[in-house]
């Protein structure tokens, strides 16, 4: 008798603890990992006191996404809260380890710039369904808010339609009186992600200039350097009378002119130019020396470079500007040597 008394009451103390530990949980009530990712909710919606804010870039080697950094760190700490920022260094795995290590360390909100879409999407998911705010800045995931709180992008043919409409423009004001398909014209291009192709769709729009002879397309296979310079060699081989260079990133652009000024006895330097896209202090620097001829960096088309806002959306203040798949847009814009000069 007395050991049925003990069991029975053994059984009695388990249903009790079961039911303390289930005690606040309503029947049914999903475990994070029945939640569909797209329903979370995340953003803190314009409150940032007292949190803490990780940066997560591929790469602190380039002035970009230092620059970017510094002005994030900027806005968080006037804003209250605390900040850390790490590179990537080009790893998949090392910004997967420093992603993870957020968690532990407490970080709330995180804007991160993947070295690799595919290979982070698990991870930023996890982070999510453990409460963090994930922004992801400049991928789009596919517009999946699976993957993020909130987005900012840019449309990257714009940006490439905007580059070659600069061209375009030089060319009409530089050679007013030229004949159809006499404008001799390259592209170099960098069709290696989905982003990158619309980019370089938007470039080849050049080509509605009639005075434009498009007559090659360099293919780079990585934002490198070197490759472009080789190109740019190659060029000067195969078309040595073209007249105007359209390139698919800053760093290419900056990559060309340093070449092209080997050929400078070459080149008929007021009716020769390079376009780029994007934007940055050294590009600026660049595309001021292009009016006394000391670069061919005449002008670039990107996104708004106004960054603070990339913080902004971040922490929901800009929530009622999102589209369905909470991403935010940036205006694309273009600036010419003259502008930047003007504004110095």
């Amino acid at each position: 008798m007395k050991k049925l008394l003990v069991v029975l009451l053994s059984i009695l103390m388990v249903m009790t603890l079961a039911a303390c530990s289930n005690q606040g949980k309503s029947e049914g009530e999903p475990t994070p990992a029945d939640v569909d990712p797209k329903e979370i909710d995340n953003n803190p919606h314009g409150q940032t006191e007292g949190r803490f804010l990780a940066i997560s870039m591929p790469t602190l080697a380039a002035d970009f996404y230092v620059q970017f950094c510094d002005l994030i760190e900027s806005q968080a700490t006037e804003a209250g809260m605390k900040v850390t920022r790490e590179s990537a260094d080009g790893s998949v795995s090392t910004q997967i380890t420093q992603l993870e290590n957020f968690q532990t360390m407490g970080v709330t909100d995180l804007i991160v710039c993947p070295v690799d879409e595919e290979a982070v999407k698990e991870t930023l998911i996890s982070l999510r369904k453990a409460g963090m705010n994930v922004h992801s800045f400049a991928f789009e995931f596919g517009q999946d808010c699976s993957y993020y709180d909130s987005c900012t992008s840019a449309n990257q043919k714009a940006i490439g339609e905007k580059s070659a409409e600069n061209a375009s423009n030089w060319i009409d004001a530089t050679f007013p009186d030229a004949a159809d398909k006499s404008v001799k014209t390259v592209i170099i291009s960098l069709p290696v992600f989905e982003a990158n192709i619309a980019r370089d769709e938007g470039l080849r729009t050049i080509t509605n200039n009639s005075k434009v002879d498009l007559v090659a397309e360099y293919e780079l296979t990585a934002e490198d350097a070197v490759q472009t310079q080789n190109f740019i060699d190659q060029m000067m081989i195969e078309h040595p009378d073209v007249q105007v260079v359209l390139c698919h990133f800053a760093s290419i652009a900056l990559a060309a002119d340093e070449q092209l000024q080997v050929y400078r006895n070459q080149l008929d330097l007021d009716h020769f130019a390079v376009f780029s896209c994007d934007y940055d202090d050294t590009l600026v620097s660049r595309m001021i020396a292009s009016l006394k001829n000391d670069s061919f960096i005449r002008a670039t088309g990107t996104y708004n470079p106004a960054l603070n806002l990339v913080f902004e959306v971040t922490m929901g203040q800009h929530d009622d500007e999102l589209t369905s798949n909470k991403i935010f847009y940036f205006p694309v814009v273009s600036f010419t040597a003259e502008e930047v000069a003007a504004a110095q």
